[in-house]
């Protein structure tokens, strides 16, 4: 990750972030309170990405800046 601090779980493992890692994402704030209506909960359950499940494991807090994704899934996982 981009060094964004998280508001809610985690950012990705070194394992996750390498080849075969697994189906992994993190959201950012504003996803988060409008598809999650800002459930703490939502860590450890799954959403569909490209018809792949993706547990997710981290909400990044709001920022200032504009960012240009409202989920991230390792490099790797590409």
């Amino acid at each position: 990750m981009f060094g964004a601090p998280v508001a809610l779980g985690r950012t990705f493992t070194a394992q996750e972030d390498s080849p075969n890692g697994g189906h992994f994402v993190v959201l950012n704030y504003g996803l988060w309170k409008s598809r999650y209506g800002g459930n703490k909960n939502v860590i450890g359950s799954t959403m569909q990405i490209d018809g792949q499940p993706y547990m997710i494991v981290g909400v990044i807090v709001r920022v200032s800046l504009r960012t240009r994704g409202r989920s991230w899934i390792p490099f790797n996982s590409i």
